[in-house]
Protein backbone atom coordinates (compact mmCIF):
# COMPACT_ATOMS: atom_id res chain seq x y z
CA UNK A 1 0.00 0.00 0.00
CA UNK A 2 1.30 3.45 -0.83
CA UNK A 3 2.05 6.17 1.71
CA UNK A 4 -1.04 8.43 2.05
CA UNK A 5 1.20 11.45 2.66
CA UNK A 6 2.82 11.18 -0.77
CA UNK A 7 1.49 12.65 -3.98
CA UNK A 8 0.59 10.24 -6.78
CA UNK A 9 3.60 9.11 -8.80
CA UNK A 10 4.55 11.75 -11.38
CA UNK A 11 2.25 14.44 -9.96
CA UNK A 12 5.12 16.83 -9.22
CA UNK A 13 7.04 16.38 -12.48
CA UNK A 14 6.04 19.79 -13.85
CA UNK A 15 6.60 21.57 -10.51
CA UNK A 16 9.75 23.64 -9.96
CA UNK A 17 12.13 22.54 -7.22
CA UNK A 18 12.77 24.64 -4.09
CA UNK A 19 15.89 23.72 -2.17
CA UNK A 20 17.70 25.35 0.70
CA UNK A 21 19.19 24.78 4.11
CA UNK A 22 17.01 25.96 6.99
CA UNK A 23 17.37 26.13 10.76
CA UNK A 24 16.11 23.12 12.77
CA UNK A 25 13.10 25.12 14.01
CA UNK A 26 11.94 25.81 10.44
CA UNK A 27 12.39 22.16 9.51
CA UNK A 28 10.36 21.26 12.60
CA UNK A 29 7.48 23.44 11.40
CA UNK A 30 7.45 21.58 8.08
CA UNK A 31 7.64 18.16 9.74
CA UNK A 32 4.88 18.98 12.24
CA UNK A 33 2.61 20.46 9.57
CA UNK A 34 3.19 17.43 7.37
CA UNK A 35 2.49 14.99 10.20
CA UNK A 36 -0.59 16.73 11.61
CA UNK A 37 -2.19 17.28 8.20
CA UNK A 38 -1.16 13.88 6.82
CA UNK A 39 0.53 15.36 3.77
CA UNK A 40 4.06 15.19 2.39
CA UNK A 41 6.68 17.69 3.50
CA UNK A 42 6.68 19.17 -0.01
CA UNK A 43 2.91 19.69 0.23
CA UNK A 44 3.38 21.24 3.68
CA UNK A 45 5.96 23.72 2.35
CA UNK A 46 3.67 24.55 -0.56
CA UNK A 47 0.68 25.06 1.75
CA UNK A 48 2.66 27.29 4.12
CA UNK A 49 3.99 29.44 1.27
CA UNK A 50 0.61 29.78 -0.44
CA UNK A 51 -1.05 30.76 2.86
CA UNK A 52 1.18 33.84 3.23
CA UNK A 53 -0.32 37.27 2.60
CA UNK A 54 1.78 39.08 -0.02
CA UNK A 55 2.27 42.79 -0.66
CA UNK A 56 2.10 44.35 -4.14
CA UNK A 57 5.71 43.28 -4.79
CA UNK A 58 5.00 39.67 -3.86
CA UNK A 59 6.84 39.86 -0.51
CA UNK A 60 5.17 38.21 2.49
CA UNK A 61 3.77 40.98 4.70
CA UNK A 62 4.63 38.99 7.83
CA UNK A 63 8.29 39.88 7.23
CA UNK A 64 7.53 43.55 7.83
CA UNK A 65 6.84 42.79 11.48
CA UNK A 66 10.51 41.96 12.03
CA UNK A 67 12.09 44.46 9.67
CA UNK A 68 11.06 47.57 7.74
CA UNK A 69 10.01 47.23 4.11
CA UNK A 70 12.87 47.26 1.66
CA UNK A 71 13.42 50.38 -0.39
CA UNK A 72 11.60 50.27 -3.70
CA UNK A 73 13.86 49.36 -6.58
CA UNK A 74 14.15 51.83 -9.36
CA UNK A 75 13.67 50.24 -12.71
CA UNK A 76 16.89 50.26 -14.68
CA UNK A 77 17.91 53.71 -13.40
CA UNK A 78 21.57 53.10 -14.27
CA UNK A 79 21.00 51.82 -17.78
CA UNK A 80 21.52 48.29 -19.06
CA UNK A 81 23.64 46.08 -16.83
CA UNK A 82 25.26 42.66 -16.84
CA UNK A 83 26.87 40.60 -14.11
CA UNK A 84 30.63 40.30 -13.68
CA UNK A 85 31.96 37.71 -11.27
CA UNK A 86 35.38 37.49 -9.67
CA UNK A 87 37.00 35.30 -7.05
CA UNK A 88 39.47 37.32 -5.04
CA UNK A 89 41.77 36.40 -2.18
CA UNK A 90 39.97 36.97 1.13
CA UNK A 91 42.25 39.85 2.16
CA UNK A 92 41.57 41.72 -1.10
CA UNK A 93 37.82 41.10 -0.87
CA UNK A 94 37.74 42.38 2.72
CA UNK A 95 39.77 45.45 1.78
CA UNK A 96 37.42 46.15 -1.15
CA UNK A 97 34.34 45.85 1.08
CA UNK A 98 35.89 48.18 3.64
CA UNK A 99 36.81 50.74 0.99
CA UNK A 100 33.38 50.61 -0.67
CA UNK A 101 31.76 51.18 2.73
CA UNK A 102 34.08 54.11 3.46
CA UNK A 103 33.07 55.70 0.16
CA UNK A 104 29.37 55.01 0.69
CA UNK A 105 29.18 52.78 -2.37
CA UNK A 106 27.76 49.35 -2.97
CA UNK A 107 30.39 46.75 -3.84
CA UNK A 108 28.99 46.64 -7.36
CA UNK A 109 29.28 50.43 -7.82
CA UNK A 110 32.76 50.49 -6.27
CA UNK A 111 34.11 47.77 -8.57
CA UNK A 112 32.38 49.30 -11.58
CA UNK A 113 33.96 52.65 -10.71
CA UNK A 114 37.42 51.07 -10.54
CA UNK A 115 37.01 49.24 -13.84
CA UNK A 116 35.55 52.33 -15.55
CA UNK A 117 38.56 54.33 -14.43
CA UNK A 118 41.00 51.63 -15.59
CA UNK A 119 39.49 51.32 -19.07
CA UNK A 120 38.97 55.09 -19.42
CA UNK A 121 35.18 54.92 -19.46
CA UNK A 122 34.48 57.13 -16.45
CA UNK A 123 31.37 58.56 -18.08
CA UNK A 124 29.74 55.14 -17.68
CA UNK A 125 30.60 54.75 -14.00
CA UNK A 126 27.35 54.46 -12.03
CA UNK A 127 28.29 57.01 -9.42
CA UNK A 128 28.64 59.79 -11.99
CA UNK A 129 24.89 59.78 -12.51
CA UNK A 130 23.85 58.55 -9.07
CA UNK A 131 22.07 60.50 -6.38
CA UNK A 132 25.22 60.27 -4.23
CA UNK A 133 26.75 63.39 -5.82
CA UNK A 134 30.41 63.78 -5.11
CA UNK A 135 31.05 60.07 -4.64
CA UNK A 136 32.85 59.75 -7.97
CA UNK A 137 34.84 62.83 -7.17
CA UNK A 138 35.86 61.24 -3.84
CA UNK A 139 36.88 58.02 -5.58
CA UNK A 140 38.93 59.97 -8.15
CA UNK A 141 40.49 62.25 -5.53
CA UNK A 142 41.46 59.30 -3.37
CA UNK A 143 42.93 57.37 -6.30
CA UNK A 144 44.96 60.40 -7.41
CA UNK A 145 46.40 60.71 -3.91
CA UNK A 146 47.65 57.11 -4.01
Amino acid sequence: MSDPTRRPRGAAKASPVVYGHVCPEAKGVVETTSSVLGISQAQAIEAILLALELDEDGVPTILYESRPPARKRRSNHKGERTVLLARAPIAIAEAARTRATQLGLSMSDYLTELVARDVDMRELAPTLSSTAKGTSARVRENSEEE
